[in-house]
């Protein structure tokens, strides 16, 4: 309790000394305000108060929002209404699809994208296996035919009309969707995209963000430069010791020119595993707990020290002592008082910064390290922006006769088979000719068969899916097109009034909104008031106007950057202070015949054991001075008693010769987990 007693009145003294000047809004928020947010970019989790987001580095305050019936996802005001196909269509994922199936002429019914009249026949006495009549063997095809595992299928790939390709079983124009002007369409984005890139305005730059950035970055007071790490303006003129030390470059503390010293006798040794330095006798080493040096030829130890296994060591009390206003940190003597930098700089991570903030040119907002134009990048007309790129508000089209499905122009044409009496299944040129087999054997849709061929109705063949294929093609209802999965595609479908169709989703016309004093700029809201202190003689720090002054300590203390420090621990006469208590400068001395181990006095013989046993220092216990004993012809091998010879290697497992058992000699019994005649009773 007198420890936390201290820690508050000191506690209570710089907040006292340390005035911090409130910038508007609330700046400190309790346990209760933090929530953890995801950066939907990058995935990145973090904990941020109430009322901020995380961009995937900080939590950052101007929380766009979107208006009634929609909410945000990403940098888009997506509408809860979803897209609106017409009568007698359904959306599905990108695209408007009739409820209506593919019609095929009776008796012929749709199966996938294609007619067919049903399930081949078989003759009497033989089984339709729901591919053909039971059997197995090879198939084989006639010349310019192939086997592609279900049947005989032309060499040659169904075609489409000049200007058209095969894909994914239709036909599709090799043109690319047509675009409004100015605008092409691009593979990766699927959607018309402008040819000429977004433009900034007032000497802006478009970054890898998408955002108007200025290239010569924030401007800084003479003798000082931007620190983009930081974002702060900093002067390379080093911070200043006190007398008498000198700053190291690493830790950034002043370290005394004089060194620790200790008593005559005894030398400063440190270990930096621990932190922690002692005054330990010459030639010994501080190993973090005591001081130690390995034992001579005659594993005997010099007065003062104790034999602990090989080495010799010894318990120090004394710490190396530092000049005044100085402290120990493992080896050296550091100054308790903090590095100073000139007028108009503060220390911030060791290095002097400017207590003026960063500046941007008019009309640019500093956002963590760079200057952000409030103004959005410029698009053409009939174009919004979207990342890097102007995307066209309008779809792409597709001449009469084509629908564009969301990545291509498909045509209501279906590819045709070049070759006569083959028909297309959807895929490839199915042929009447059935794949052939040895003698007395069939084709079974996968294999040959001692059957005889499944028949199908005149017009039709079977396609070794278990149908009877016929040339008819399914037709959809007028304004749809079939698509290679056999649904009708209607076309893309519209959104509300005030919202555009992004491919996905409707979404609003209008940029998500900003608090007052923001500004929607690619993808977030960009404060157009840059975050200053009104107060003279403060400064911003992390969201906080804090005082140019440093916090005033009592007497006889000195602020060492995070609290008010005092001289060494003094201890009562006689005693003196070993880094953490008071004590005595000698080690305890034992009674004769016992020795000081580093903690407790210990008996200089080891442990008495009973006539034939000896103590084993490394098992802790009393054990025999014989072996275990086994009966004549037998060897102890480490855990029973075992024939000394046989047909095998001494202590072997000897595999059994014939059936049974081995014989074993009179008081030995056979263990068949060893293959060993063990004496049980022994």
């Amino acid at each position: 309790m007198a420890k936390l007693g201290s820690l508050l009145a000191v506690l209570v003294a710089l907040s006292a000394a340390q005035v911090q000047a409130k910038l508007p809004g609330k700046t400190k928020y309790t346990l209760d305000d933090i929530r953890p947010l995801q950066d939907p970019a990058s995935g990145l989790v973090k904990c941020c108060p109430e009322g901020t987001e995380f961009d995937g580095k900080n939590c950052v305050l101007g929380v766009p929002n979107c208006p009634e019936n929609f909410v945000r996802k990403g940098d888009k005001c997506v509408s809860t209404i979803k897209p609106i196909c017409p009568d007698g269509s359904d959306y599905s994922g990108s695209i408007c699809v009739s409820t209506e199936l593919p019609i095929c002429p009776p008796p012929t019914v749709l199966k996938g994208k294609t007619c067919v009249t049903g399930p081949p026949t078989c003759p009497s006495g033989q089984e339709y296996n729901g591919k053909v009549c039971q059997s197995t063997q090879t198939p084989g095809c006639p010349e310019n035919y192939k086997f592609n595992g279900k049947s005989c299928v032309s060499t040659k790939q169904p075609e489409c009309p000049h200007g058209m390709i095969t894909c994914g079983g239709n036909c599709i124009s090799v043109q690319p969707p047509i675009c409004p002007a100015d605008t092409e369409f691009h593979d990766n984005f699927k959607n018309c995209v402008s040819t000429i890139r977004p433009t900034c305005e007032d000497g802006t730059v478009l970054n890898k963000d998408g955002v108007c950035v200025d290239e010569a970055g924030p401007s800084c007071p003479p003798d000082t430069s931007f620190n983009p790490t930081t974002g702060k303006c900093v002067t390379s003129e080093k911070p200043a010791c006190p007398p008498g030390s000198e700053l190291d470059p690493v830790t950034k503390k002043c370290v005394m020119t004089e060194e620790a010293t200790c008593p005559p006798g005894s030398d400063l040794s440190a270990d930096f595993a621990s932190g922690t330095a002692r005054c330990c006798p010459s030639e010994m080493i501080w190993d973090g707990e005591v001081c130690v040096f390995d034992t001579d030829e005659t594993g005997k130890c010099p007065p003062g020290t104790t034999k602990v296994g090989q080495h010799c060591q010894k318990q120090p009390v004394r710490i190396p002592q530092c000049p005044p206003g100085s402290k120990l940190e493992r080896n050296r003597c550091v100054s308790i008082e903090q590095p100073e930098c000139p007028p108009g700089h503060v220390l911030e991570g060791g290095v002097c910064t400017s207590t003026e903030q960063p500046a941007c040119p008019p009309g640019l907002t500093l956002t963590g390290s760079v200057c952000i134009s409030t103004e959005e990048p410029n698009c053409l007309p009939g174009t919004r922006l979207e990342g890097t790129i102007c995307v066209s508000i309008e779809q792409p089209a597709c001449e009469d006769g084509f629908t564009f499905d969301g990545e291509n122009c498909v045509s209501e044409l279906q590819p045709t088979c070049t070759e006569e009496g083959s028909t297309f299944d959807g895929e490839e040129c199915v042929t009447p000719h059935f794949p052939s087999c040895p003698e007395d054997t069939v084709f079974d849709g996968a294999r040959c068969v001692a059957t005889s061929t499944p028949s199908c109705p005149a017009g039709s063949v079977p396609n070794g899916s278990g149908d009877c294929v016929t040339t008819s093609v399914p037709k959809c209802p007028a304004g749809s097109t079939l698509t290679a999965t056999g649904g009708c595609i209607v076309g893309v479908p519209t959104c509300p009034k005030g919202t555009l169709f992004d491919g996905k989703q409707c979404v609003s016309r209008k940029n998500p909104g900003c608090p007052a004093d923001h500004k929607w700029v690619n993808g977030r809201c960009i404060s157009t008031v840059p975050l200053e202190c009104n107060e003279p003689g403060y400064h911003l720090v992390d969201g906080e106007c804090v005082s140019e002054n440093r916090p005033e300590c009592p007497a006889g203390t000195s602020f060492d950057g995070t609290t008010c420090v005092g001289t060494e621990p003094l201890c009562d006469d006689g005693l003196v202070f070993d880094g953490e208590e008071c004590a005595h400068p000698f080690e305890p001395e034992c009674p004769p015949g016992m020795r000081f181990n580093g903690r407790k006095c210990v008996a200089e013989k080891l442990p008495n054991c009973l006539p034939g046993t000896v103590f084993v220092p490394e098992s802790k216990l009393c054990v025999a001075i014989s072996p275990p004993a086994c009966p004549p012809g037998q060897v102890f091998n480490g855990k029973q008693c075992a024939l000394e010879s046989g047909d095998c290697l001494n202590f072997e497992y000897c595999p059994p010769t014939g059936f049974g058992e081995p014989n074993c000699v009179e008081g030995t019994l056979y263990d068949r987990h060893t293959g060993m005649c063990a004496d049980w009773l022994y």
